[in-house]
């Protein structure tokens, strides 16, 4: 199978996930992978290309490659694909593919930890994967930046600050945006409770902070969706993922007209508090809306964020005024892509 860029970081993500995780022993046995490779709809894809591979960690003192064994074949009338070895492997990696679909990968893990019943060591060893492949429609250009608003100084606090999709930042003075399709407005409370017994001195307590993202235009908005990338409750290590994150065609409505973002943090109390969530939270976007004399939409831009504003995330705008196409054409990127950039649809 045939490695994409896409297909590269995850495996990347996950090697090294095994080398800091893998503190499970491993125990050599049979394992037995089950594949079923479906469309959007359920029904089985057959001719899809798909793999598994067993990952074999070496001892600390061996020098030689790493052990994989790759097992590589087409879906059958029913959609499945088997493979099986017996080995002391403790990560699978598997993935599908087909021409006309978005492809998909994802990782297994088998580790075998103190306490585990052979029920669930018989589990482990013998997952049955559901891959579902997202057909290709229309992919169209689009702005696509990265963005990392999470990790720079707020620009301004309580006041609104525009971004530019287009640009991929904010608008000037804080700014190379021009022309602002959203606004993004910070607002933090800091307990400041003299601490100066404790400490000698009075400090900053704690915060609770917000941050408020809206629009200029009446009928403009975000909603959210989610995309998870476990493919089991019984196994949370474990992870999936497909080229494409949404869906091909934005929605119609659906659409707010603000999202409130919140974290707060007080000293002696254990942990924090925030609703945001990287690994599920994306958005789908209608900005430069114009709205008729009922209240309907007349012209409109749509758009997608991949990840969520804790860390850095992917925007995508759609130049096309009333498309609402959100299938990326990799090919043909009108944005900047920025650092830390890596290919999705």
């Amino acid at each position: 199978m045939k490695l994409t860029p896409f297909a590269i970081c995850l495996a990347t993500a996950s090697f090294l996930l095994c080398l800091i995780n893998c503190q499970a022993s491993a125990q050599e046995g049979n394992w037995n992978a089950t594949l079923k490779i479906v469309d959007e709809n359920g029904n089985p894809i057959q001719g899809a290309n798909a793999s598994v591979k067993s990952f074999v960690r070496r001892a600390e003192d061996d020098r030689s490659p790493t052990n994989w064994n790759n097992f590589e074949g087409l879906s059958d009338a029913n959609g499945l694909f088997k493979a099986s070895h017996r080995d002391v492997a403790q990560q699978l990696e598997f993935g599908a593919h087909k021409t006309g679909y978005y492809s998909i990968v994802g990782v297994h893990y088998m580790f075998v930890t103190e306490g585990m019943n052979g029920e669930q060591i018989t589990s482990t060893r013998n997952p049955k994967i559901t891959l579902v492949l997202k057909k290709i429609i229309h992919p169209v250009p689009m702005y696509v930046n990265r963005v990392d608003i999470a990790h720079r100084e707020a620009p301004a606090f309580d006041k609104p600050v525009g971004f530019d999709l287009t640009v991929g930042d904010f608008v000037t003075p804080h700014g190379k945006g021009t022309n602002a399709q959203m606004f993004f407005t910070w607002h933090v409370d800091y307990d400041t409770n003299d601490l100066s017994k404790t400490y000698g001195k009075q400090n900053s307590h704690g915060w609770d902070g917000k941050m408020t993202i809206s629009f200029p235009n009446p009928g403009d908005g975000i909603q959210e969706f989610d995309v998870s990338e476990r493919f089991s409750s019984e196994f949370p290590n474990d992870t999936i993922r497909g080229e494409l994150r949404s869906t091909q065609l934005a929605p119609v409505d659906g659409y707010q007209a603000q999202l409130v973002k919140t974290n707060r943090w007080h000293f002696g109390q254990l942990g924090s508090f925030n609703n945001y969530d990287e690994v599920h939270k994306n958005y789908l976007l209608r900005v430069n809306t114009v709205l008729d004399e009922k209240g309907n939409v007349k012209s409109a831009q749509y758009g997608k964020i991949y990840g969520d504003f804790d860390q850095p995330v992917t925007t995508f705008l759609n130049p096309e005024p009333n498309s609402r196409e959100i299938e990326y054409d990799i090919q043909h990127n009108l944005g900047r892509g920025g650092n830390n950039f890596y290919f999705t649809y």
